[in-house]
């Protein structure tokens, strides 16, 4: 009886172990639970289109603010497209947008956007 107890309790253990690492991983195989990174500067431009920001040696600019409040970036060289409120990562900043302003007239559209630089 005791060795049927034993056994049980091996395979309970066993079980435990492997849904707390299968819970641990996504699909990709990267870990799930990263520690809190903190960001090494924040910045809160408001960015007219057309022209850029320079955010801790990286330049941020609006390329084209849509009518339906996407926000069209280029971060050092690569394009961002930014719909809603989500944070989009490029690179080593964090970018989401506060606020949009959208124009008939191209040259007064503009973005408060809420810029995280990372190590």
């Amino acid at each position: 009886m005791a060795r049927e107890v034993k056994n049980f309790m091996i395979a309970v253990l066993a079980i435990l172990v492997l849904y707390l690492y299968l819970n641990s991983i996504n699909a990709s195989g990267e870990a799930v639970a990263k520690p809190a990174q903190k960001p090494l500067a924040t910045f809160e431009p408001m960015i007219t289109q057309g022209s850029s920001y320079e955010a801790d040696t990286h330049i941020v600019k609006l390329v084209n603010l849509n009518k339906d409040g996407a926000v069209i970036l280029n971060v050092d060289g690569k394009r961002a497209i930014i719909r809603g409120k989500n944070p989009v990562r490029v690179g080593k900043l964090s970018i989401s947008v506060i606020e949009t302003f959208y124009s008939d007239a191209a040259e007064d559209r503009a973005a408060t956007l809420a810029i995280a630089v990372y190590a």
